[in-house]
């Protein structure tokens, strides 16, 4: 399969003092005249080099992606009080629509004051009644959590709704490494079910093992026909100078939704030869538009370039 590039759509460049920079992660929803995108941005730097993180939107051109209609100037979820989960930041997951309501999965930071391991990471849902202009949590604490299954953090997701089940394909911290400038965490990729999108349980099969001295995480899964296909970021922990190593994009397949099949060798996408995207591409989502995919994906540093997107037609997958 192959993915063609079709260009870059949006940085943050201090537009506010919440949104000074990244886009990291990415979501789309698709509605009747446009694409949303959901972003993850950075606040300033506080003195200590701290940043909280927000999500907002843009709107495209359902017939142009890379021309921006509509940019969303306020934060969508506020920050949860001292001590909660979400105390340092929001991060958006997924957004799923059921019932004509968005069900809001985000990422809440919460600050360890430890000496090792720098921030936790919970998986919170908030609802949207007006196709995402606004949102109400439904709950201080979290619908996906740490537990005997999972006991770091959880990462990025992905959420499809099927025959009334809920399936979720996330992404779990396996440790902290300190072999680096930085603390890096690694991750695998598990699935869990639900029947309301909000009590989940966890299989504790691990649907994507990490690589060696490494990990896999965000996870964008779509179904087509009778085939789950997963792209996914994978990356090495350090990189030969000592620093967090970059994101490449990988894939999976599976029959059953629990049982896959990697092969990053036809992923379909790689780094560009210069420009915004050619250290890094990082965060993939997949959406269904008419008879072609598109990719919406971050470039260079953890998606500090911003994003873009790239699309293969629907034959491509079918016969790759």
């Amino acid at each position: 399969m192959k993915w063609i590039k079709k260009g870059h759509i949006f940085k943050p460049n201090g537009e506010f003092d919440w949104m000074q920079s990244h886009t990291t992660p990415i979501a789309a929803i698709l509605l009747t005249d446009r694409i949303r995108i959901f972003f993850s941005c950075r606040s300033k730097e506080d003195k200590n080099r701290n940043f909280i993180s927000y999500a907002s939107f843009v709107d495209l051109d359902i017939n142009n992606p890379v021309k921006i209609i509509y940019q969303h100037d306020k934060q969508l979820l506020k920050l949860g009080n001292v001590g909660m989960f979400d105390e340092y930041g929001t991060m958006i997951a997924k957004p799923v629509i059921h019932d004509k309501v968005i069900n809001f999965y985000y990422m809440g930071w919460q600050r360890l004051s430890g000496l090792t391991a720098p921030y936790q990471v919970t998986l919170g849902l908030a609802k949207s009644y007006d196709f995402g202009m606004s949102f109400e949590k439904i709950s201080n604490g979290p619908v996906l959590g740490i537990d005997i299954y999972d006991p770091i953090s959880i990462g990025n997701v992905s959420v499809i709704i099927e025959n009334g089940i809920w399936k979720m394909w996330y992404t779990s911290f396996t440790r902290w490494c300190f072999n680096g400038k930085k603390p890096t965490p690694e991750y695998n990729i598990k699935y869990a079910e639900s029947f309301d999108g909000i009590s989940w349980k966890k299989t504790n099969v691990i649907c994507v093992s990490e690589n060696e001295n490494g990990g896999v995480a965000t996870p964008s899964v779509i179904k087509i026909n009778n085939t789950y296909h997963m792209w996914f970021g994978f990356r090495q922990s350090y990189n030969k100078d000592g620093n967090v190593a970059g994101y490449k994009i990988g894939y999976a397949s599976s029959m059953n939704g629990i049982d896959w099949k990697r092969n990053d060798e036809i992923a379909g996408i790689s780094n560009s030869k210069s420009g915004w995207d050619s250290e890094m591409v990082c965060y993939p989502h997949i959406i269904n538009v008419g008879k072609k995919l598109l990719m919406f994906y971050c470039g260079n540093g953890f998606g500090k370039s911003g994003f873009g997107y790239a699309e293969s037609n629907l034959e491509e997958i079918f016969n790759y």
